[in-house]
């Protein structure tokens, strides 16, 4: 009995530390610096996992109509993290693909998603990429996780058959000006930052263009990489995916005419506050 005692008393020590003490170190270590923003780099500047998995994909995106926009190179916004990106863009259906290879100390990550960007603000993503996501959900911004989804060609069929059913066809797709897609990667980081700083989780830092958690973004977005909280977001995520899917293979996909495209941002950046949505 009092070898249990000691089991259940370390348990009970290690589960105090994971929930409680655990969250309070990360919300006084991470934060993300805006200021270290991705650079357009060349094929010699990618890493040999990245040019692999870009080479690999790159053909099929070119059957579905995209064409690479830019290479992007990111360090330092987060701690231990070097990112790699590749930018496409589709100028008849108004969508951009993107391909990451992140590397860290532990591994590397791949992931290819789709996302379509609607002038009034509404935003629809479809990724592939093996995470369970910590932020706080966003109305406007129809994001799914499909992991099990690594074809690519059936991403951008899921993709295209969520696109159709959150966006509206008389509105314009916004897409970056020619020559300007690099910039798509700070203006997005810019954005999420702003929705999860309205939401409690962020705030900003006296330093200029750097974020830190809140003890709320601390917690909440700590617990969700936890057991039980963790298995339980993976099930419903993969659960959404898998009826999303199910239900796009069903509905028989008419073929899509060119949408309006405009070039103006639906979304104005200041100094102030990074992203403001317009009027």
């Amino acid at each position: 009995m009092h070898e249990i005692a000691v089991i259940l008393q370390w348990v009970g020590i290690l589960l105090l530390w994971l929930y409680i003490a655990g969250p309070a170190v990360v919300k006084f270590t991470h934060r993300i610096r805006t200021s270290n923003a991705p650079i357009v780099v060349d094929d010699h500047a990618l890493s040999r996992e990245a040019r692999a998995y870009f080479d690999g994909i790159d053909p099929q995106l070119g059957e579905l109509g995209f064409k690479r926009a830019a290479l992007l190179y990111g360090e330092g916004a987060v701690k231990g993290l070097r990112s790699y990106s590749a930018i496409y863009t589709h100028a008849q259906r108004g969508q951009l693909a993107q391909l990451h290879v992140i590397h860290s100390s532990m591994q590397i990550k791949r992931a290819s998603e789709f996302s379509t960007v609607s002038a009034d603000g509404l935003i629809v993503e479809t990724s592939n990429a093996k995470i369970v996501p910590t932020f706080s959900p966003v109305v406007q911004h129809k994001k799914l996780y499909a992991p099990t989804v690594q074809d690519v060609r059936l991403l951008h069929s899921l993709h295209a058959a969520r696109e159709a059913r959150y966006l509206k066809p008389s509105v314009e797709r916004f897409l970056p000006s020619p020559g300007t897609e690099a910039g798509l990667s700070a203006l997005a980081t810019s954005l999420e930052l702003w929705w999860q700083t309205d939401a409690g989780f962020y705030r900003r830092d006296v330093q200029p263009g750097v974020y830190l958690m809140t003890w709320t973004g601390a917690y909440l977005m700590s617990w969700k990489q936890l057991f039980p909280v963790h298995q339980i977001l993976a099930w419903q995520q993969r659960r959404q995916a898998h009826q999303e899917l199910s239900d796009a293979m069903q509905t028989p996909m008419t073929p899509s005419s060119p949408v309006r495209i405009t070039h103006h941002v639906p979304f104005q950046v200041s100094e102030g506050f990074p992203v403001i949505f317009p009027d």
